[in-house]
């Protein structure tokens, strides 16, 4: 049985599972995109009650907007990405080789920018829903 956690031994595999991982985490902040954005953020629960939720809310749906585009150019980046593996694979030049690794980098840290850009805009609409939760309890 072969060990899920092995390392790849070759770079176009390593590339072919940084691909695959880079999809399914985008389809996941995508799904999340769409509940935390029309799901919760349009709900009456979560009208804001102040002038200052009411900016915060207006900036956390333009977060969630900024957010959904981000990731569909990411996952339309990582698509063409992935199609040009088959053109590596023909290529015997180096330099193809170099400037593949270097596409691949930058789409990566890309990845890892957007990602933290996310992840710190749910966290903020978090406190959000929470501030409002706080308010209806009382």
């Amino acid at each position: 049985m072969k060990n899920i956690l092995e390392i790849p031994k070759e770079p176009l595999e390593q590339s072919h599972k940084d691909i695959k991982k880079w999809n399914t985490n985008l389809a996941f902040i995508q799904y999340e995109i769409n509940f935390l954005s029309k799901d919760l953020l349009k709900s009456c629960t979560f009208t804001p009650y102040t002038k200052g939720l009411f900016d915060t809310h207006e900036e956390l749906e333009h977060k969630m907007m900024t957010s959904k585009t981000k990731s569909n150019e990411l996952l339309a980046l990582v698509k063409h990405h992935k199609n040009k593996i088959a053109g590596i694979l023909e290529c015997s030049d180096a330099k193809c080789d170099s400037e593949y690794k270097r596409r691949h980098q930058e789409i990566e840290e890309q990845f890892e920018i957007f990602e933290l850009y996310y992840q710190n805009s749910k966290t903020e609409l978090m406190e959000y829903a929470a501030e409002i939760l706080k308010y209806k309890k009382k």
